[in-house]
């Protein structure tokens, strides 16, 4: 996390406070449109008649306590129920069964009294196919003529051609 990563965070950071203060300004300062019927005093759009009668009878009727939903029992629901029978943990079981394995470890032979340098498969021939190819470049050409003495040469008079005298 270099110095770069800082700067970029550093500038998103104010990219995104002065979008908000824009989006907070332009709100504030917004005009109510005017139209042809008069000049509206607040911000609110205008509403049709329709609207208007359906929000009047909305509040003159009181509001309906609302039913709690119904809720219908499945039949999974219904053995879930069950109890299901754990089993204690038996620390001596666990104990013995860690006392064979170490007594067997010594008993067993180790990797190194396994291991056959027979067994061991040592070439490296499958790997040529990952090798990448060399691929004779320009650079590679002018690098190798720059390394002799009259591919310098060579290369000081193309440079004297090739230069604008103005």
């Amino acid at each position: 996390m270099g110095l770069s990563f800082w700067i970029y965070i550093v500038i998103a950071i104010v990219a995104f406070i002065v979008r908000q203060m824009k989006k907070s300004a332009k709100t504030t300062h917004e005009t109510p449109s005017r139209t042809s019927g008069g000049d509206y005093s607040d911000s609110k759009p205008a509403m049709t008649f329709e609207e208007l009668l359906r929000e009047i009878q909305a509040s003159k009727t009181p509001p309906q306590p609302a039913q709690p939903a119904r809720v219908e029992r499945t039949d999974y629901e219904a053995k879930s129920l069950e109890t299901i029978p754990t089993r204690k943990y038996d620390d001596t079981h666990s104990l013995e069964i860690y006392e064979k394995a170490k007594n067997e470890a010594f008993s067993r032979p180790s990797l190194e009294e396994t291991l056959k340098l027979s067994d061991t498969v040592m070439k490296y021939s499958h790997f040529k196919e990952y090798e990448e190819a060399s691929k004779n470049s320009v650079a590679k050409e002018v690098l190798a003529d720059l390394k002799e003495p009259e591919g310098f040469k060579k290369a000081f008079i193309m440079s004297e051609i090739l230069k604008r005298k103005f």
